[in-house]
């Protein structure tokens, strides 16, 4: 079974995952972008139009039946090359570190990523997905 993301050693405090398969997504409901990885705390995205840092930025996910809008704003912005886009043309493409206003512990549950066993990752599963502790060892 491939995996749809991988997980990476960071110095944030929200475990992010970048995805394997990007998901498309809307900034203010109009521009088209591309999340390339999230966290519970921001997204890294890649769009066509560049967002001013520290601007709020709205943006809209659409993953299969679900919709997700977030609010943030944008921490990071860069251009990163240059793209074919649909029409043919080469456009520039930027990448959009985004912040979001208030943690959304469920975010990655909504949009239906989930994870391999905890040991595989190296983190702890959340206490009501523990497993039942041992019984103390006999001395």
């Amino acid at each position: 079974m491939e995996r749809l993301y991988e997980v990476g050693v960071e110095r944030r405090n929200a475990l992010r995952v970048k995805l394997k398969k990007p998901i498309k997504a809307k900034v203010r409901t109009y521009a088209p972008a591309t999340v390339l990885d999230i966290s519970t705390t921001g997204l890294l995205m890649s769009a066509e139009h560049p967002l001013p840092p520290r601007s709020g930025c709205d943006l809209k996910i659409t993953q299969e039946e679900t919709v997700v809008t977030l609010r943030g704003s944008v921490k990071r912005s860069w251009l990163h090359g240059l793209e074919e886009n649909d029409r043919g043309l080469r456009s520039p493409i930027y990448r959009i570190a985004m912040q979001f206003d208030e943690p959304v512990p469920d975010l990655l549950e909504r949009l239906n990523i989930t994870f391999p066993l905890a040991a595989e990752i190296g983190v702890q599963p959340p206490p009501e997905e523990a497993s039942e502790p041992s019984p103390p060892a006999e001395s």
